[in-house]
């Protein structure tokens, strides 16, 4: 998927309350919203990197530590950042909080209403 400028993308976890009530805010926003659910659909390495870069996070600092797959399958596992980014692209849906890109900036959304930034 490319990031564009102009618009806004929400990426969220369909199946967390947070990414559904973040998903229903952002339909009140008034302007076309692209929604990209992790559950469904995968981000490219760039994406990831522009989301990254643009939070100055490391991927390791975005995963859910506490979804029970995190803990079944990466739980006291060492990467390098490149392999933790390899794991966010295999499992995004393990990224914590809903992520919005609007108008060429990107916000976590550790609430519904950061939507609205």
């Amino acid at each position: 998927m490319q990031i564009v400028h102009s618009g806004s993308v929400l990426f969220y976890n369909g199946n967390d309350s947070l990414g559904k009530k973040t998903r229903a805010y952002a339909s009140m926003m008034g302007a076309k919203v692209n929604y990209q659910d992790l559950t469904k659909s995968s981000l490219s390495s760039t994406t990831l990197k522009v989301i990254l870069d643009a939070l100055k996070m490391s991927p390791k600092d975005l995963m859910n530590k506490a979804d029970p797959f995190y803990q079944s399958s990466f739980k006291g596992k060492e990467f390098d950042d490149d392999g933790w980014l390899n794991v966010l692209k295999k499992n995004p849906f393990l990224i914590k909080w809903p992520i919005i890109f609007n108008q060429g900036r990107v916000y976590l959304c550790q609430t519904p209403n950061d939507v609205f930034k």
